[in-house]
């Protein structure tokens, strides 16, 4: 309990977490949807879906996460299809847990679905 305390307010450990996101997007190279799909194989005009959380090992990907203050559960899927997804990929950062989950876009073409390393 005296942990926190020490970390600082609430209010300070929130805006170091967000300094340690920022930290962890920085340094990475932006790349064109274009740039990816030619990298990657996807047909061109595949719509990008928006970004996912993926585990590689299992080849699961996020379909819910809920936060309460005493826990964070996450549901897991096989499909890609079906895998919560984020406009935004510090907000999929932020449902990734470090070391273990990537995250990922999503593209989808008339036969399947694709993803790919964005970062």
């Amino acid at each position: 309990m005296g942990q926190a305390r020490n970390r600082g307010s609430r209010e300070e450990r929130i805006e170091q977490a967000k300094l340690k996101r920022q930290e962890a997007f920085q340094g990475l190279e932006k790349r064109s949807l274009d740039d990816i799909r030619q990298e990657f194989g996807i047909p061109a005009g595949s719509p990008f879906l928006g970004y996912v959380v993926h585990i590689p090992e299992s080849d699961e990907f996020l379909l819910d996460l809920n936060e309460t203050a005493d826990s964070i559960n996450r549901l897991w899927c096989k499909s890609p299809g079906r895998a919560k997804r984020f406009d935004d990929p510090m907000a999929a950062y932020d449902a990734a847990r470090p070391g273990r989950d990537l995250v990922v876009g999503l593209f989808e073409t008339p036969d399947q679905f694709f993803v790919a390393e964005v970062f």
